[in-house]
C-alpha cells in the first residue's frame, strides 16, 4: 500500500489517479449519484444555493429513517440561555426515565443537569457545505454521503479529548471556547481543509479512503471507517515523533478483526519488542522446578514487560445480526456504555450513520446526528498560520445541546465499538471488566451473548507437514495403502 503521507499529499491533483485494477473505471461510474454541486459550465454555485441543494439532499435520506427521536427540545445547538424542558412523568417511571450511561459515567434524575452539561461538551461534526473543492471530483459538500465519516470524526475527537485533557474536561461559554487551547486545537485537527494541520479533515479521510476503493460521494461502512481512522492516526503519530517537541504522548489505533480481540496481538501492536510466550515456551509463572513443579520462580513473580510507547484506541467492527441486531446482543450493547473505557460506537442504519455515546441501560441509545448542514469554517488569511476564524456561529456549531434517541432494535447490525486505554494498566482493567460476571464479553446463562470474543492468544493455524502426513498415511510416515486396492 502506498504510504499515507504520499497519499495525502498527492490526493488533490489535476487529474484522477490511475486505476489500480482493470475494473476501477467501471467502479467510478457506479458511484453515488450525489455528484458535485456545480452547473454544466463547471462553475461552482453560490454558498446559498449550495447549502440549499445540500440540505435537500440530506433531507431525503434523513426523512427516510424513522429510528431517531429528539431527547430534548427542538433546538439542536447548545445555548447557554436555554433551560431544559422536563418531562411530565411521575413516580418510579419518571426517575428511571432519566437514567443514562454515557461514556462510562452514570447519570440519574439527581444528576440530570450534569448529564446535559456533559452531553453539550461533546464535539459535534456534521455535514458541511462550501468547503475547499475535492479536486478532481468537484465536491464542495459531503451532504448525503459523508455521515459515517462525520460520525467517525466525533468518535475520534472524543478519544483525543480523553487522551489529551481527560474525560471531565468541559467548557460551555462561547468566549472560553474561543480562547481554550484544546478547543482551538481540535477545531483545526478536524477543519474541512486539505491542509496538513487538519490531520483528520474529511478531505484527508477521503484521500485515505481511495486506497480502500472508496471514492468521494460513496457511503462508508463501519469497518472501512475504522481502517481510515487507523491510517490517519498512524500518519499523525509519525508526525508527532518527528516533531522536536511532541505536543502530547501519541495515540495508536488498533483494529480488531472478525469480532475477536486477542490480548497477545494487542501487546505486539503496542509494544513490538515484547516476546509473547507460545505453547512450546515456559509461561511467566515459571513452572518446571524439579523439587516443586508447581512453584513459581522469583524471576517470574514480576512482569518484565516494558511500558507501552503510546495510548490505544481499540476499534472493534462487528455484525450483530442479519438485518437487525439480534435479541441476544441488545442487553450487552446497552451495557457497553457503562464500561469505563467506552468511547461509544458508530452505526445506525444503511446510509444513515451516527456516533452513539450513551444508553438508558436497556433498550435505547443516545447519539449525535451529523445530518445537519452547516457552512464550512473560514480561514483568516491575515493570521500568521492561516488559522480558523472562531466566530460565534462557528464556535457554537462545534458542539450541540444534546443528542437523539434511537431504539436498539431498529439499528443496523453493522457497527464498530471503541475503547480508549492510556496504558497497559487500563487495558488490563478493561479486560477484567469485560470478562467478569455481567460484562459485555461474559458468557451467561440468561440468553445474552457476548458482543465479541476476548482471548489471550490467536489460534495457530500453522501445522507441521510431517504430522499431517503421518495422520493421512503419506510418504513421511506410515505404510503405503496402495496394496489395499486391487484392480481387476
Amino acid at each position: 500500500m502506498e504510504s499515507i503521507s504520499t497519499m495525502l499529499s498527492s490526493f488533490f491533483f489535476d487529474k484522477p489517479p490511475a486505476p489500480s485494477s482493470p475494473n476501477q473505471h467501471q467502479h467510478q461510474h457506479q458511484r453515488s449519484p450525489r455528484r458535485a454541486i456545480s452547473d454544466p459550465t463547471g462553475r461552482t454555485n453560490s454558498s446559498s444555493s449550495l447549502k440549499e441543494h445540500a440540505t435537500n439532499s440530506a433531507a431525503r435520506i434523513y426523512n427516510s429513517s424513522s429510528i431517531l427521536h429528539s431527547s430534548t427540545s427542538s433546538s439542536y445547538y447548545f445555548d447557554d440561555d436555554e433551560t431544559d424542558q422536563s418531562h411530565d412523568n411521575n413516580g418510579d417511571d419518571a426517575a428511571s426515565f432519566y437514567n443514562a450511561f454515557i461514556l462510562g459515567k452514570f447519570f440519574d434524575l439527581s444528576t440530570f443537569t450534569n448529564r446535559r452539561k456533559y452531553e453539550s461538551s461533546l464535539f459535534f461534526f456534521s455535514y458541511r457545505c462550501d468547503f475547499p473543492v475535492m479536486a478532481p471530483y468537484g465536491y464542495t459538500t459531503d451532504a448525503g454521503w459523508g455521515c459515517m465519516l462525520r460520525a467517525s470524526q466525533m468518535l475520534l475527537c472524543c478519544a483525543i479529548r480523553f487522551h489529551t485533557v481527560g474525560r471531565d474536561w468541559q467548557i460551555h461559554d462561547v468566549e472560553q471556547k474561543r480562547n481554550d487551547a484544546f478547543f482551538r486545537q481540535c477545531s483545526h485537527y478536524f477543519a474541512d481543509s486539505p491542509s496538513k494541520d487538519s490531520h483528520f479533515s474529511i478531505h484527508n479521510m477521503v484521500a485515505v479512503g481511495l486506497s480502500y476503493d472508496k471514492f468521494p460521494g460513496e457511503w462508508y461502512g463501519p469497518q472501512t471507517a475504522c481502517l481510515v481512522m487507523r491510517e490517519l492516526c498512524k500518519a499523525f503519530e509519525e508526525t508527532q515523533f518527528k516533531s522536536e517537541t511532541p505536543t502530547t504522548r501519541p495515540m495508536k489505533i488498533v483494529v480488531a478483526q472478525e469480532g475477536n480481540v486477542y490480548i497477545s496481538n494487542v501487546e505486539e501492536e503496542m509494544c513490538p519488542q515484547v516476546d509473547i510466550p507460545t505453547a512450546d515456551e515456559p509461561s511467566i509463572f515459571g513452572f518446571g522446578n524439579v523439587d516443586n513443579p508447581l512453584s513459581i520462580s522469583d524471576s517470574s513473580k514480576k512482569s518484565a514487560k516494558p511500558d507501552w510507547h503510546s495510548a490505544m484506541l481499540l476499534l472493534i467492527p462487528l455484525r450483530l445480526g442479519v438485518k437487525k441486531i439480534h435479541d441476544k446482543y441488545r442487553s450487552n450493547l446497552s451495557k457497553f456504555f457503562s464500561v469505563k473505557s467506552s468511547v461509544g460506537f458508530v452505526g445506525g442504519t444503511p446510509r444513515f450513520a451516527l456516533w452513539f455515546y450513551g444508553s438508558n441501560g436497556s433498550d435505547k441509545v443516545f447519539g449525535l446526528d451529523p445530518h445537519v448542514i452547516q457552512v464550512c469554517g473560514r480561514r483568516d488569511s491575515n493570521s500568521k498560520n492561516n488559522s480558523l476564524k472562531f466566530t460565534d456561529t462557528f464556535v457554537k456549531s462545534m458542539q450541540c445541546r444534546s443528542g437523539k434517541e434511537a431504539a436498539i432494535e431498529n439499528l443496523d447490525p453493522s457497527l464498530a465499538l471503541a475503547f480508549y486505554c492510556k496504558d497497559r494498566g487500563e487495558f488490563e482493567e478493561l479486560c477484567v471488566e469485560l470478562k467478569e460476571k455481567g460484562g459485555v464479553c461474559s458468557v451467561s446463562g440468561g440468553g445474552d451473548a457476548p458482543l465479541f470474543s476476548l482471548l489471550q492468544n490467536a489460534p495457530n493455524y500453522d501445522c507441521d507437514a510431517g504430522v499431517m502426513d503421518d495422520l493421512m498415511g503419506g510418504e513421511s510416515g506410515g505404510e503405503s495403502d496402495d496394496d489395499d486396492f486391487v484392480f481387476v
